[in-house]
């Protein structure tokens, strides 16, 4: 044997045995000191306000709770999407309280806080990472939740992106999870309730675009009732005579083909308009933090009176087409039948 020989019965290559006790003692030593979070989230509903005085709030009330534990680390950050599709950002809470809020002429439309927190826990040499994150506002639009749906595989993160509220905790300890978990879902019960919509708005957010559906299936057959009051005055200009024929019965079938078309045309067109503007129908706002969030309440209520002002104005023009069109007939008679 050379020297650079190795004996037979050993081997560069350690044994599979000898690999997997190294890992295994690798993996025990790192959960020793560091142990894999859970997850747990709770989704909350939407209707409510929050003001300023309740972001302080939960703050406090977190903090209150875990000065219970052995606490080595804390930070606590603070994100607010506004309506100019800008992002404030607070990494620090001392930051978000010397902002001032009565010079934001922006609305806010979502709030983001997050906890990291560093507790020391009897069963583990090292610190362990808790964190929480309260999110509340800016749900996914439903035109956008397909494509969701084509590229997430995470059930949980489809539905986060649909609640209008989250609560997501990462923890090692269940007790702590557990606390945090119930101060945000008291505190949440305890917010103002938003003011409901009146029954007539409502009534459009929730069935609007059904009953503009129907609308667009009737208006071919309202349209053709119209042209049937008019046969007498319309039958002649096209050549149509009293006398059945095959050609009087094509002329006529054509005419009313016609009708029917521009009837599902038009019909189609009133639909998207009125589907536009239930679309534009607003909540009441999330929010009463910035000086935008109070001039939204008021623009809410006249964005909504107006909208609501317009659908019902067009329907009712349409319903009244009928009796409209009977009245004009009946006046065209009366002064045809005078001239004679």
């Amino acid at each position: 044997m050379t020297d650079f020989e190795l004996p037979k019965s050993e081997s560069i290559v350690p044994k599979k045995s000898e690999v997997v006790a190294s890992l295994d003692n690798i993996k025990a030593f790192f959960y020793l000191y560091n142990a894999k979070p859970d997850t747990e989230i709770r989704f909350l509903k939407d209707g409510k306000i929050v003001e300023l005085a309740d972001i302080r709030s939960i703050e406090e009330q977190v903090a209150a709770k875990l000065r219970n534990h052995d606490i080595l680390g804390q930070t606590v950050s603070i994100a607010f999407t506004l309506s100019s599709t800008k992002l404030k950002e607070f990494s620090t809470w001392a930051e978000f309280e010397r902002e001032r809020w009565k010079t934001v002429n922006e609305k806010v439309e979502s709030l983001a806080i997050s906890w990291n927190i560093l507790i020391q826990l009897p069963q583990y040499q090292s610190p362990q990472t808790h964190s929480m994150k309260l999110r509340i506002g800016n749900s996914i639009p439903p035109k956008d939740l397909f494509q969701l749906l084509l590229t997430s595989d995470n059930a949980s993160e489809v539905m986060e992106a649909r609640s209008p509220g989250v609560c997501k905790v990462d923890f090692i300890n269940a007790i702590i999870a557990n606390e945090l978990l119930f101060i945000v879902d008291e505190w949440y019960k305890g917010l103002r309730k938003a003011p409901e919509l009146d029954p007539i708005q409502n009534f459009l957010r929730k069935h609007g675009k059904t009953a503009s559906s129907a609308i667009q299936f009737f208006s071919p057959l309202l349209l053709l009732s119209i042209a049937c009051m008019y046969t007498d005055y319309l039958y002649p200009l096209l050549g149509v005579t009293e006398e059945i024929s095959i050609g009087n019965i094509q002329k006529s079938l054509v005419f009313l083909l016609a009708m029917f078309m521009v009837g599902s045309f038009f019909g189609s067109i009133f639909e998207k308009s009125i589907d536009q503007k239930i679309d534009k129908l607003e909540k009441y706002p999330s929010f009463l933090i910035s000086k935008g969030d109070e001039n939204a309440v008021e623009e809410f209520q006249r964005n909504n009176n107006k909208l609501t002002k317009q659908i019902f104005n067009r329907i009712l023009g349409l319903a009244f087409s009928v009796p409209v069109s009977s009245a004009m007939k009946f006046l065209i008679g009366y002064l045809l039948n005078s001239k004679s």
